[in-house]
């Protein structure tokens, strides 16, 4: 199993719908920095994870606001291969302005490299602010890329797996959510990953929850669980 670091898993998938014309307010980092999700925003216990990310193993603060650094280093949206150039153009262009992760505490907690049995569950969500129109035109890029990657995906690094759309309430004025569940190298264990892209107004939001299990266990993470983080985290927006 790869070990964890922050950002190490972004999954995401874009839904494009035609460009709106907004008068909204294009919000600067510290007002992401607000709206991000703390340790006492979800069920259960939670723990802030600063890890170490980018240049000289730079900590990312407790803020979530990201250094310029920090920004060009951090991962965006992932695009497979038959994605379009368009598509994997666009998604190279998303340089988040703020990032948090936060870890589940869990009952059989993984241990990596050498314990091979439990879980490991956590929460990515990552912000940026533009004009409304501009996003837009960014989704309706995104969305040619998302498409493609749809479906089966071939065992490489880990694998196989397969990605599909999934239904959660809505929550912005562009949305979806995908889940892909993928094998970890060897069939030793399983990657449960939702990820909803989000925009509401003028701000991007990508929410990525995680739990690796080891062993023959069922995942702790489930679609209704999703759903409730994703309400919670766009409802301090």
């Amino acid at each position: 199993m790869r070990r964890r670091v922050i950002g190490v898993v972004v999954v995401g998938l874009l839904f494009g719908v035609a460009a709106c014309s907004e008068s909204v307010e294009v919000k600067d980092a510290d007002q992401m920095s607000e709206a991000l999700l703390g340790v006492d925003d979800l069920e259960g216990t939670w723990t802030m994870n600063l890890g170490n990310s980018g240049p000289d193993e730079e900590k990312l603060p407790e803020s979530g606001i990201l250094s310029d650094k920090q920004r060009e280093v951090m991962p965006t949206l992932d695009m497979c291969d038959a994605a379009p150039t368009e598509a994997k153009e666009a998604a190279d262009t998303l340089k988040w302005a703020v990032f948090r992760q936060i870890d589940k505490t869990v009952d059989d907690p993984l241990d990596p490299p050498t314990d091979r049995s439990g879980h490991m569950v956590f929460v990515q969500e990552s912000m940026i602010s533009d004009e409304p129109d501009v996003l837009s035109e960014t989704f309706d890029a995104l969305v040619l890329g998302s498409e493609a990657c749809l479906g089966e995906i071939p065992a490489g690094e880990e694998g196989p797996g397969s990605s599909a759309k999934v239904t959660i309430e809505d929550v912005g004025d562009q949305q979806i959510a995908v889940l892909t569940e993928i094998e970890e190298a060897g069939g030793t264990g399983m990657w449960h990953i939702y990820t909803a892209i989000v925009r509401k107004g003028s701000v991007l939001v990508s929410l990525m929850a995680a739990d690796v299990v080891l062993g023959d266990l069922p995942s702790e993470l489930q679609l209704d669980d999703f759903d409730r983080i994703v309400q919670t985290a766009l409802g301090k927006l």
